[in-house]
């Protein structure tokens, strides 16, 4: 329920009611004034409430999320908006592997339990927005759609007051579908790209975990550049539909650890400048033995939960460099930012150029979230999951 106040010929009134379990504060203004609650700039004079149904799946304790977490109604808005903040409505939020690893306790970033709610990326439309300084222009007005820009910011949930630095306005324009997985995968793949070695047309890149979603949007942003992209996967018997539609996203070369060597060899295409695993253990190996020399390999994922072990002669002998890349790291908090955002537009201008390509979703309601979960552990899944937290 939403509640706002127009046009009034009163002197100023506030009166709480309480109608059906819902509290609502009205605010009315002077004689002949217009007063828009989503722009409350004179904070002294406008004391505005509004109530929203507020759903979110929350976690008390770390722990399996079928296990951990719960869906939950939360507090309705009954405070006036803080100053630098907005409230929002989230319309999509993936279930990605950093966010069931936030649930397990696994994750670097830990939001503050009890009551904790999961989600580090979403699209969301903003319901109203405050600014930090009084006598300032709110950033944001009702209806414009906002992504996630810092981590942890919930996004499974229906509702939420956030801060104003950790949103970004998109255009409306843009899908909700590819707006809700903006801001994870399509940054790693291109900061991959360009922060590690100064890539040229005509180079190569090869890669592990073929069928991620950070993988695809490689070879996308890659085929962009002129560069190759060797691509690894497990064997399976979607074999050939697999290979073909990573071919068509931009791969030039789909092969697995066992033939990376003699099937690179056969291609024709020059030796990687640059690697990237996800995966770890022998696939890391066989990715960092198909390098040239001076090349480099990026590691940012272990799915296979084993350590990244190089022998020592591609060090000495072929004199490889390794890293890490993490999205939400040190080397992140460096940049700063306005280089995220600007990363982000970048982005945006490729999906709506029609230049970059939105990956397949299955979306749940949120109450279907038990559901979803175990949607998201599936094998070889071939989407990404969703999920849509209004009713």
């Amino acid at each position: 329920t939403i509640i706002t106040a127009r046009h009034v010929n009163m002197i100023q009134i506030k009166s709480q009611i309480v109608c059906k379990g819902v509290r609502i504060l009205s605010t009315v203004r002077s004689v002949n004034q217009r007063y828009n609650p989503l722009q409350n700039n004179a904070r002294n004079d406008m004391s505005v409430a509004r109530a929203y149904s507020n759903k979110a799946l929350v976690f008390d304790a770390h722990g399996e999320p079928l296990d951990a977490l719960k869906l939950a109604d939360q507090p309705s808005f009954s405070e006036p908006l803080k100053a630098g903040h907005s409230r929002v409505r989230f319309l999509l939020a993936p279930i990605n592997p950093s966010d069931i690893n936030t649930v397990q306790g696994k994750y670097p970033l830990k939001p503050n339990v009890p009551g904790a709610v999961p989600g580090h990326e979403g699209v969301a439309e903003v319901l109203e927005s405050a600014p930090a300084d009084a006598g300032a222009s709110a950033p944001f007005a009702p209806g414009d759609r906002v992504v996630l820009v810092e981590p942890c910011g919930g996004s499974w949930r229906s509702t939420a007051e956030l801060s104003n630095t950790s949103l970004h306005k998109i255009p409306s324009t843009l899908p909700l579908t590819i707006a809700a997985t903006l801001c994870i995968n399509p940054p790693s793949a291109m900061e991959m790209l360009e922060l590690f070695v100064p890539l040229q047309p005509g180079d190569s890149v090869v890669q592990n975990g073929g069928t991620s979603a950070v993988a695809m949007y490689v070879s996308q942003l890659a085929r962009q550049k002129g560069v190759k992209v060797i691509s690894v996967i497990r064997e399976r018997p979607s074999w050939d539909d697999d290979v073909a539609r990573l071919k068509a996203l931009g791969a030039d070369l789909v092969t697995t650890d066992d033939r990376l060597k003699d099937d690179l060899k056969a291609s024709g295409l020059p030796a990687p400048a640059l690697a990237l695993n996800c995966v770890g253990g022998a696939s890391a190996v066989a990715l960092a033995k198909s390098l040239k020399s001076s090349g480099t390999m990026v590691t940012y994922g272990g799915m296979s939960l084993q350590p990244v072990s190089i022998p020592t002669s591609l060090f000495i002998f072929k004199d490889l460099k390794f890293a890490g890349y993490w999205l939400s790291g040190k080397a992140a908090a460096a940049r700063g930012p306005a280089a995220r955002r600007e990363v982000l537009d970048r982005l945006v201008d490729l999906f709506l150029k029609g230049e970059l390509t939105d990956l397949p979703h299955k979306t749940f309601k949120l109450q279907d979230w038990r559901a979803a979960m175990e949607e998201s552990q599936q094998p070889r899944r071939p989407y990404k999951v969703l999920l849509d937290p209004q009713e």
